[in-house]
């Protein structure tokens, strides 16, 4: 009789899954959208770009504006014990729109930091509850193996690249956040190396208005290291050119004589008369007190791959700075997926938005730096906002900033 039994619960199960399938994949029921799935391509060397970004892709039946994360976590013991595990990686997903009955996806995760081994990428969704107070993470929806392997790794294995790292200097705008004309850049050499510095009048240069000296680099975040010029009060008003040139060295020796530089044209009157406010206003020092954020000078930028931009802010060092990348259209393509409130994705792009703490720097004047990844943006114009803009507590209801300041820039549609 128990066999009998079995035998009927073996057809019905049967009937149910052919049922199914003729459901989903024959008529199309929305069955197909009552358990939330996800398939992943698989992934390859060709996942990996130079700057070792892996590029996941895959469809879905979520909808259009979900969050999905990628967590990377070593493959063992670790998958089935997530409370007391920190994944090695953090990433994030982009639902980019629909294929037949599925939408597709697109995410990217920073393997740099990995080291050969087996891993497995989890995803999971998010959503926000409780006026936007509370973020609830879902169970597993899907999961893929994937290991990196050495320089003679064959088979089923994926390579780190090895990245080359380019020497640059980059001039910012003349601070106005200074009593007098100060002359700032950033760069990617290390803290201490001298850089020198020429400015001449132009045009119809002669040698007296030429002015020449040495400038050290201090050390910045993530990587970003500073230098600044202070202009000669004997320069006088007009129009000049500052050219700023490091030689390179390779520990501590000099290579060849390979140097690298930046120039700049500046108008010496106008940057004076913006700085420095007349002598009779008593508020000098509250006004140049006022609440600040710069972004430092942005490099070329191309799709597929990532940069720090970066900047400084006399703001206290935690506070939280908003960074939005927005196409000149205005909102319409705009895709927030990272709440303000949310300190755990610091750092990291979302979408065209995320969050940055500031970071300690010296003199009262702090640093911030952020990531971008334009692997899921299009070529075309864009502007970087950055702001302390803040969320009422318990709503959504944003509060106004004390501080902001913008930039725009080309991402240009490959390599140059």
């Amino acid at each position: 009789m128990k066999k009998r039994y079995s035998t009927y619960a073996g057809v019905i199960s049967g009937i149910i899954l052919i049922a199914l399938f003729f459901s989903i994949f024959i008529i199309k029921s929305p069955l197909l959208f009552i358990i939330p799935m996800i398939t992943v391509d698989p992934i390859t060397d060709l996942n990996v770009g130079e700057d070792n970004i892996l590029i996941l892709t895959g469809k879905t039946n979520l909808p259009i504006n979900t969050i999905i994360n990628t967590d990377v976590f070593p493959t063992g013991s670790c998958l089935s014990d997530r409370e007391n595990c920190e994944p090695y990686v953090r990433g994030n997903a982009q639902i980019m729109g629909k294929l037949a009955e599925w939408n597709v996806w697109n995410g990217t995760l920073n393997i740099s930091s990995l080291e050969p081994g087996s891993y497995t990428v989890l995803f999971t969704t998010a959503h926000y509850t409780d006026n936007f107070t509370n973020r609830v993470e879902s169970g597993p929806i899907g999961s893929i193996p994937f290991t990196i392997g050495n320089e003679t790794c064959i088979g089923d294995c994926i390579k780190k690249k090895t990245q080359e790292i380019i020497p640059y200097i980059r001039i910012n705008q003349i601070s106005k956040r200074s009593e007098v004309p100060l002359i700032t850049g950033i760069t990617n050499l290390e803290p201490g190396v001298v850089m020198q510095w020429v400015i001449q009048k132009i045009p119809g240069t002669t040698k007296e208005h030429v002015f020449e000296g040495n400038c050290t680099i201090i050390k910045g975040i993530e990587g970003i290291n500073r230098w600044s010029v202070t202009p000669l009060p004997e320069m006088g008003s007009g129009r000049y050119e500052i050219t700023v040139t490091a030689s390179l060295h390779d520990k501590g020796q000099r290579i060849g004589k390979k140097t690298i530089s930046a120039q700049m044209e500046f108008n010496l009157t106008e940057s004076r008369e913006d700085m420095i406010l007349p002598v009779e206003k008593e508020d000098i020092s509250e006004i140049l007190q006022n609440p600040y954020i710069t972004i430092d000078a942005l490099p070329e930028m191309n799709i597929s791959e990532t940069y720090y931009i970066s900047g400084t802010s006399n703001l206290p060092s935690g506070e939280v700075l908003l960074i939005e990348i927005i196409p000149p259209k205005g909102l319409q393509d705009y895709n927030f997926t990272i709440n303000p409130r949310d300190s755990s994705q610091q750092g990291s792009i979302s979408g065209l938005s995320g969050c940055v703490q500031i970071e300690n720097g010296s003199e009262g004047i702090n640093l911030w730096a952020f990531e971008i990844q334009t692997h899921l943006l299009t070529p075309g114009e864009y502007e970087i906002t950055v702001s302390n803009t803040g969320l009422v507590n318990g709503s959504m209801e944003l509060i106004p900033p004390t501080a902001s300041s913008s930039q725009s820039f080309i991402l240009n549609g490959g390599s140059l």
